[in-house]
């Protein structure tokens, strides 16, 4: 019998982001273990803009680690959800929303990224991961 639970991580509580130019973000990274993921967040947009929450797969390279884009699925088992491993806010307000990641897609490593394309303001920051 195995005796692997689940391991459940916040990554920050009560942050915020007050974004005066473009491409400003927060940067959070798991190590999976070969695990499905499931990302929580909740976060309070105060200032209007686009705000993007994204979970990408990273990659090691003798050089250094990047983080990539979710190959196209096309035939929507749900091995990503959503989709692209993608939530996108452009209205002021409260926002709670979770993304998946099924052992079938696992990496050994994700970056989740919170960021902005606009000047914005970010509030009541929660993340919390949970590898199972």
């Amino acid at each position: 019998m195995s005796m692997r639970g689940p391991i459940i991580q916040e990554h920050v509580t009560d942050g915020e982001l007050q974004s005066t130019t473009v491409a400003e973000s927060l940067t959070y990274n798991v190590k999976s273990d070969g695990r499905a993921l499931r990302v929580y967040v909740k976060l309070a947009v105060d200032t209007g803009g686009s705000i993007t929450t994204t979970v990408k797969p990273v990659a090691h390279f003798s050089t250094g680690k990047s983080a990539f884009d979710w190959p196209l699925i096309t035939d929507s088992k749900g091995e990503v959800f959503p989709n692209t491993g993608t939530v996108t806010q452009t209205t002021t307000g409260d926002y709670e929303f979770a993304i998946f990641v099924s052992k079938t897609f696992c990496a050994s490593e994700y970056e989740i990224k919170i960021a902005t394309n606009v000047a914005a303001q970010i509030s009541a920051v929660y993340v919390v991961t949970e590898l199972v």
